[in-house]
């Protein structure tokens, strides 16, 4: 694909925003990065809701589960993708802030919707899993692996292009949330246990 083309993605269909968000992500995340537009901002929401929308689906052709419940875990599994992705958003956003001074959240909202895109994958990797019978279990876990790692490697990547940080800033602001928790767990079990000891 030509610069000239890949500089004119943000007006391109669809299409060409899956291709260059799986193939050339580098180059597409910088280019996004620089002007993160309120149209890619849309783009990459539709992209969340569809990747939502299509979990419980593909989580019902692999394990053959009950239609009929995809008539309300659909909507509430969409409903959650989006929350998340917002609620993510803005906690990695307030951590990167406190190592550059900026909030980047709309270029991080929409490089991250872009790293959800191998899932995508996984409704032909069904279709492949049951057509190969008893050889295709082994094979939809190893592939299915493989989009799981492949789309973190992605977000990893979002967060280093969208904050502008370094490999060593990316790993301490994705750890952070983590160490933040575990943190609160502690002190409420501290808590709970002080107060048991007070009361009873």
């Amino acid at each position: 694909m030509s610069e000239s083309s890949a500089s004119s993605s943000s007006n391109a269909p669809l299409l060409d925003a899956f291709y260059n968000g799986l193939f050339h992500p580098v180059r597409e995340y910088r280019r996004i990065s620089e002007r993160p537009t309120n149209a890619l901002l849309l783009e990459g929401g539709a992209f969340i809701l569809l990747t939502s929308a299509m979990a419980p689906v593909v989580g019902a052709l692999w394990e053959g589960g009950n239609p009929r419940a995809l008539l309300w875990e659909v909507p509430l599994n969409t409903v959650i993708g989006a929350l998340i992705w917002l609620a993510m958003g803005g906690i990695l956003s307030m951590l990167a802030y406190a190592f550059t001074g900026e909030s980047r959240l709309r270029a991080f909202l929409i490089l991250s919707a872009l790293s959800t895109l191998p899932w995508w994958l996984m409704g032909p990797l069904v279709l492949l899993k049951n057509g190969l019978g008893a050889v295709g279990d082994s094979v939809g876990v190893l592939a299915g692996l493989f989009i799981w790692l492949w789309s973190a490697l992605l977000f990893c990547l979002a967060v280093g292009v969208a904050f502008r940080l370094s490999l060593e800033r990316t790993l301490v602001v994705l750890a952070a949330p983590f160490a933040f928790a575990g943190v609160a767990l502690c002190w409420a079990l501290g808590f709970i246990s002080r107060l048991s000891q007070l009361l009873f």
